[in-house]
C-alpha cells in the first residue's frame, strides 16, 4: 500500500494515518466510484491509491491492477477483520483469543476465506493424481471451520463435495449454521463443536485443512496425526497460514498470538507432518497474486 512522504508509518503519526487509510479503503472498495465530496476519497487519494475520476474519485491503474475484480471483496473483508482485530486488542489487551472478537469480525474473517473454493479448484487442477483420489470420495474435515464461509464456497465451487466442519468456538459455529441454512448446504456440510484432537474419523476423507494461526501448539500436534488417520491413503492434509521465518514473520506471530493459535514455518510444518507418517509437504501450485502460505502433504 502506499503511503505519503510527508508521513512516513515509521512515525506515531503515520502509523495513526495508516489505520485511517485502511478504514477508508474498507469502505471504498466495491463502490464503482467515490463521489467527489467523499472525505473517503480525498484520503485514499493522499495516500496514493486513488484519484480523480469523470465520476468521482476512482482507483490508480497500478493500484487497480494490484487488486483484480475477483479478489476485490477478499480484500475488503479482511481490512475489516484485521481493523476488527487490531481494535480489539487495543482496548482489551493482547492474547485474548478469538473469542474476544465480535461477530462482525469472525463474519468478516470467514468471507476473507470464501476464496478456499476457488483455491482448492486450481490446487487440485494442477494435481490429476490427487484429483483422481478426490473425485473417488469428496469428503474434505475442515479444522477450524469458523462461520463455515470458506466450507460454503468448497461445496459451491465443487459440485458433489461434503465438507466435516470441526470448530470449538460455539458463537461461530451458530453463525455457521445460518450461513448454510441460507445456502441451503445443510445436506453437505457437518458442524461439530469438537477439537481436533478429539476427532475419532478414520479413512473418511480425501482431503482435509487446518491453519495453524487459529490452533493452539497442543491441539496442532495432536491433531496433524488424527487428521492423517481420518485421511484416506493417497489423500492429503493442507496446512494454510504458514509463518515466515526470522524477522518477516514478526507480523505472523502477533497475529496469531492473538488469535490463541500457532505460528509455525515451512520447516516446522515438515517436521511435525512427516513424524505422523504423511510425505514430505510442498508448496501447492495456486492462481498467480496467492501469497505462498499453504503447504500440502500427501498420505500414501
Amino acid at each position: 500500500m502506499a503511503t505519503t512522504t510527508d508521513t512516513p508509518t515509521t512515525t506515531i503519526p503515520g502509523l495513526v494515518d495508516s489505520i485511517w487509510v485502511a478504514s477508508a479503503l474498507a469502505t471504498a472498495l466495491g463502490t464503482p466510484a467515490l463521489a467527489d465530496q467523499d472525505p473517503a476519497g480525498e484520503v485514499l487519494a493522499h495516500a496514493g491509491l486513488f484519484e480523480r475520476g469523470e465520476s468521482g474519485w476512482v482507483p490508480t491503474q497500478e493500484f487497480e491492477a494490484e487488486i483484480p475484480p475477483e479478489r476485490t471483496d477478499m480484500l475488503r473483508q479482511r481490512l475489516i477483520s484485521v481493523l476488527g482485530q487490531s481494535a480489539t486488542i487495543a482496548a482489551r489487551g493482547s492474547g485474548s483469543g478469538w473469542d474476544s472478537y465480535s461477530d462482525g469480525v469472525l463474519l468478516a474473517q470467514g468471507r476473507f476465506s470464501a476464496i478456499a473454493g476457488r483455491l482448492l479448484k486450481a490446487m487440485l487442477g494442477s494435481m490429476p493424481d490427487l484429483a483422481a483420489v478426490f473425485d473417488e470420495r469428496r469428503l474434505i474435515i475442515d479444522v477450524g471451520v469458523g462461520v463455515a464461509a470458506g466450507a460454503c464456497s468448497i461445496c459451491e465451487t465443487l459440485p458433489g463435495t461434503r465438507v466435516i466442519g470441526l470448530d470449538v468456538n460455539a458463537r461461530a459455529l451458530g453463525l455457521a449454521r445460518e450461513l448454510i441454512s441460507a445456502k441451503e448446504l445443510g445436506d453437505r456440510i457437518e458442524l461439530r463443536l469438537q477439537s481436533v484432537e478429539q476427532l475419532q474419523d478414520v479413512g473418511v476423507a480425501s482431503l482435509a485443512h487446518m491453519s495453524p494461526p487459529f490452533i493452539p501448539r497442543p491441539a496442532l500436534t495432536e491433531g496433524i496425526p488424527r487428521l492423517y488417520r481420518a485421511v484416506r491413503p493417497g489423500g492429503a492434509l493442507i496446512l494454510s497460514g504458514i509463518s515466515a521465518d526470522g524477522a518477516a514473520g514478526a507480523v505472523d506471530r502477533w497475529q496469531a498470538y492473538n488469535a490463541g493459535g500457532s505460528a509455525v514455518t515451512f520447516a516446522e510444518c515438515a517436521e511435525l507432518l512427516t513424524a505422523a507418517g504423511f510425505d514430505q509437504p510442498r508448496r501447492p501450485d495456486l492462481p498467480p497474486g496467492t501469497p505462498p502460505v499453504a503447504v500440502l502433504s500427501r498420505r500414501r
